[in-house]
């Protein structure tokens, strides 16, 4: 039998005709997955290790302004400025801001209520982590509450936007 240009043997017609189909329609999806834009609010607690270090810093060379594209009913200001390593769980390093992060949030009618939080940036400690970093706040004792999913594009401005002393 011939799918697609291509002689298919060794699992019959129908599991061939069926592979071929399938591999088609996975072909036409994924270019539509490329665009989509994912909501990058989240709220997961975690428990982290205090852990001070100095030495390990990130720095953040300007504000940095994210929104969630989707909606665009929040942007978060990470400040400029050395985030201090404060803590780690298996995960991520947490990096302390020196400054309070602003979160802005966009309501109907052009009402903005605005949020000054106190955290910094969870950094992943391994780069397969579908979710590399995040922004994070206080949580119970030395609990932290992880608030902002940061991917490719924040990823992508290291050595441009921040760099890790580590």
């Amino acid at each position: 039998m011939r799918a697609f240009g291509r002689r298919c043997t060794g699992i019959g017609p129908i599991g061939s005709a069926l592979g071929a189909c399938a591999a088609l329609i996975l072909n036409l999806s994924l270019p539509a997955c490329a665009g989509l834009e994912l909501n990058p609010l989240t709220n997961e607690h975690r428990v982290v290790r205090v852990e001070q270090d100095r030495a390990r810093t990130l720095v953040v060379t300007r504000e940095l302004v994210l929104d969630d594209k989707r909606h665009a009913a929040h942007e978060l200001h990470l400040p400029g400025g050395t985030y201090a390593l404060e803590g780690e769980d298996e995960d991520y390093w947490y990096l302390r801001s020196g400054s309070a992060l602003i979160m802005l949030d966009f309501h109907r009618g052009g009402r903005t209520d605005r949020h000054t939080l106190r955290g910094g940036i969870a950094l992943g400690k391994y780069a397969t982590r579908s979710v590399p970093a995040a922004v994070y706040i206080d949580g119970e004792g030395a609990g932290k509450i992880l608030i902002w999913k940061l991917g490719k594009d924040f990823m992508g401005g290291e050595g441009r936007d921040w760099r890790r002393s580590f």
